[in-house]
């Protein structure tokens, strides 16, 4: 347990802990680097077996062109309560690509569709695979 010098404490997420998370939110942020620096954009998401997170993006916006080369990115989840002041936080880094075959038939076992945010009318699906997670969680002391 870490101190946050309050009556908070900071504690870390098992993988397992992370994944339940992921699984109730809808809405995350995908972060990369570009020739203009660091990146972040919220996007609407899925998790999927595998463990995958499954995105709906444009193929010509900036999203898509990083899926069509396979690239490495992070991707994060949080949550928190304001008047509560607790709430968690997942960063996961891993691969954004195209769906493969393992993608296209996890994709198709999804119970709730994509819905792209921003809602792209011409939105189509992409997988984020994660290599690695970290997650710590902020509650009162007990």
């Amino acid at each position: 347990m870490t101190s946050t010098g309050s009556n908070q404490a900071i504690l870390p997420l098992s993988k397992e802990r992370c994944l339940e998370l992921l699984a109730t939110e809808s809405v995350g942020r995908i972060g990369f680097v570009s020739s203009e620096g660091v990146e972040i954009f919220p996007l609407g998401y899925r998790l999927g077996v595998g463990p995958r997170l499954f995105l709906g993006t444009q193929a010509w916006g900036i999203i898509g062109q990083l899926a069509e080369s396979g690239a490495r990115c992070s991707f994060e989840v949080d949550h928190h309560g304001t008047t509560e002041r607790q709430g968690w936080s997942v960063l996961m880094r891993g691969v954004l690509s195209r769906l493969d075959p393992a993608g296209a038939a996890a994709y198709a076992e999804l119970v709730s569709p994509v819905d792209p945010w921003p809602g792209y009318r011409d939105a189509k699906p992409v997988q984020f695979v994660p290599q690695s997670f970290s997650g710590r969680s902020v509650s009162p002391r007990p």
